[in-house]
């Protein structure tokens, strides 16, 4: 999963995923995307070929548990064949406002 910087929102911004959590916000990747390096003083940005990428998509997802968050990806309709990475946040450090009900 990664971040885009162009994101087409879901039509409804709470799409309910019944009891098991709501997506909040999700998109398809678009085919650019760079490499930005930082070392000894120097910012290296490398843009990569469009081309065959790990995230093809993400989805930032809510739920109760992370247990919960592992089980609702076995059930991507989008991941099969295909693998799923499930991150959990820490909303401790987030930046801005977080969406909690």
């Amino acid at each position: 999963m990664a971040i885009a910087d162009t994101a087409v929102a879901p039509t409804r911004s709470n799409l309910a995923l019944g009891p098991g959590g709501v997506i909040r916000a999700g998109a398809r990747l678009a085919e650019r995307s760079a490499l930005v390096s930082r070392g000894g003083g120097t910012v290296t940005v490398t843009e990569r070929p469009p081309g065959p990428r790990a995230a093809q998509s993400y989805f930032v997802v809510e739920t109760e548990s992370f247990a919960a968050a592992v089980a609702l990806a076995a059930t991507c309709p989008g991941a099969d064949p295909g693998t799923v990475e499930v991150l959990q946040l820490d909303l401790g450090a987030a930046i801005g406002e977080t969406v909690r009900e």
